[in-house]
């Protein structure tokens, strides 16, 4: 719905420099910037501030062009489940200080293929006591195939729609 005000956030990686490990979707582009513009996307998918991966890993970087304290890590996302667009089904996020050598400090699993009323954004991340990096990796990992109630059941081209990586 076009009428939904564009939120604006401010945080460590806005503007921040992504490397993409795996692409997205061209047509659904976010015009290279989604994940760290600092705009938070409403629940439209059409329109251009998220970005798509079709039935494969989302894989990215974060360069925050120097180390951070880092208090808490969030990914937003959206499911509209009708479009074929569902949460993933586990997130990792892993730090790092010379781009090389990662560290896990975050995993969840989420029981994406749970029936949803409506379209809906959800940010999944993990609070921090104290944490120091510089390139932030995230990974979002889609479900197998559309679920058994799903029109489409058995279809593989599950999408992961992200939109923003918060780091604070």
């Amino acid at each position: 719905d076009s009428s939904e005000e564009i939120i604006e956030v401010n945080h460590k990686a806005k503007d921040k420099k992504v490397e993409y490990l795996t692409p997205f979707n061209d047509k659904y582009h976010g015009y290279n910037i989604a994940l760290t513009d600092g705009l938070r996307a409403n629940t439209s998918w059409s329109n251009q501030l998220w970005q798509g991966w079709d039935g494969k890993n989302m894989e990215v970087i974060v360069d925050l062009g120097e180390k951070q304290k880092i208090q808490k890590i969030s990914l937003g996302l959206l499911a509209d489940q009708g479009s074929w667009i569902f949460f993933p089904k586990k997130i990792q996020f892993f730090s790092s200080n010379n781009g090389s050598d990662y560290q896990q400090i975050y995993e969840t699993e989420i029981e994406a293929t749970s029936k949803l009323k409506n379209a809906a954004i959800k940010d999944f991340g993990n609070s921090f006591l104290y944490l120091n990096a510089r390139y932030i990796k995230v990974v979002a990992t889609p479900i197998e195939a559309l679920p058994e109630w799903h029109s489409a059941a058995g279809d593989t081209g599950v999408w992961i729609f992200a939109d923003e990586i918060i780091v604070e």
